[in-house]
Formats: C-alpha cells, sequence, structure tokens
C-alpha cells in the first residue's frame, strides 16, 4: 500500500474514534460516592466547603452539602422555599429507590435507614435548611438555601431503628 492511500485512509478511520473519545460524558457526579452514590439532582450542586459543627456534633459522621441553584428570575422567599421542598421530596424519592426506608420528620427533615442485618441499619438524614434571606449572612446559619446529607458511620441497632417503632 503506498502513502497517498494511507493518507486518504487514516482520517476515515481516525475521525470515529476522535467523535467518541470527545462525546464520552463525565459520570456523574455522585452524594457519597463510595456508599449512597446519590446522583445529584439537575438544579443542584456540591458545596466543597460543608461547615455544619458548629451547628450539630459531627463525629462518626460523613458529611455532604448540597446547594440549590435557583432558577433565573426567582426571587419571591415562598416559591423559593416550596423549590427546596420539591427538590427534597425528590431526593427522598430517589433515596428510597435504592432501598432505603425513609421516616419524615416535619418537612425539612428525613431519617432514612437501610437494614443491614435482621438488627441492625445503617442511617441517613436529610435536612433541608431554609433561611430567611432578608437577614445579613453573618446572622445566618447558613448563606443561603441548601440540603445537609449526613451519613453516621456507626450501625444503628435494636430499639434505636426508626422502623421497629
Amino acid at each position: 500500500m503506498n502513502i497517498s492511500r494511507l493518507l486518504l485512509i487514516a482520517p476515515m478511520v481516525l475521525t470515529p474514534a476522535f467523535f467518541v473519545a470527545c462525546t464520552k460524558t463525565q459520570p456523574a457526579e455522585t452524594i457519597f460516592p463510595n456508599t449512597l452514590e446519590l446522583p445529584l439532582l439537575a438544579g443542584t450542586t456540591r458545596e466543597p466547603e460543608c461547615k455544619v459543627d458548629h451547628i450539630f456534633e459531627t463525629s462518626e459522621r460523613n458529611i455532604e452539602c448540597v446547594l440549590i441553584n435557583f432558577p433565573e428570575g426567582m426571587e419571591d422567599a415562598d416559591e423559593k422555599e416550596q423549590h427546596a421542598l420539591n427538590l427534597t421530596r425528590q431526593y427522598e424519592t430517589a433515596i428510597k429507590a435504592q432501598g432505603w426506608l425513609a421516616n419524615p420528620i416535619g418537612e425539612y427533615i428525613v431519617n432514612f435507614e437501610k437494614p443491614v442485618t435482621k438488627e441492625c441499619s445503617i442511617s441517613l438524614q436529610l435536612m433541608t435548611w431554609v433561611v430567611d434571606e432578608t437577614k445579613p449572612v453573618e446572622e445566618r446559619h447558613f448563606p443561603s438555601i441548601r440540603f445537609t446529607f449526613i451519613e453516621k458511620h456507626v450501625q444503628v441497632c435494636g430499639t434505636d431503628r426508626f422502623s421497629t417503632r
């Protein structure tokens, strides 16, 4: 085969491979990628600096925070709160689809557990923080509305499990 034929054939062979390599999508970002592997919902992003130790005890827990990116033009506080609660329900549904049992505590907190033995479960908590955005940032617990996911390192056993009550 001569060089001129190779030069004609090479682009036909290499072009499809180039497009396949360029169009591969990155894996979806997930919450607790080593355990829960819950994909982030559209309109939410991971908060890189998830600082919650000023609110509650953080030892023996994995904690991830997720920010809500409100749709453009959404300014009304009640509308933002309803949007956050709708996302809470979507996360709840996604977690339950992975075999977790849910125990909502009001509208803003959902406790989950997943049995690992007949007597013990692992647990997860989803907390939705709706802040008063009219207050200065320094007077709020967090700068904006967001989710906090809390995964406990230790199993919950016996009567401490909510599904046994």
